[in-house]
């Protein structure tokens, strides 16, 4: 795909969100999977502590 016929959409499906300092609480990453759902990110990190609760939060979401 050229620069030039990339969408908004498609330049949102290159990134990738974070909450993974160690100061990041489960709220964070809440808004993290808000924000990925929002622009369809591709993938969201957070801190092993939060692997499952994230992975509930993104159940069923197709392309996150």
């Amino acid at each position: 795909m050229k620069m030039d016929d990339m969408t908004a959409r498609d330049a949102a499906a290159l990134i990738d969100i974070s909450a993974v300092r160690t100061h990041n609480t489960l709220s964070d990453v809440e808004e993290c999977v808000e924000y990925a759902k929002k622009y369809r990110f591709i993938n969201v990190h957070s801190l092993p502590c939060f692997t499952k609760a994230l992975a509930g939060m993104l159940a069923g979401e197709e392309g996150i």
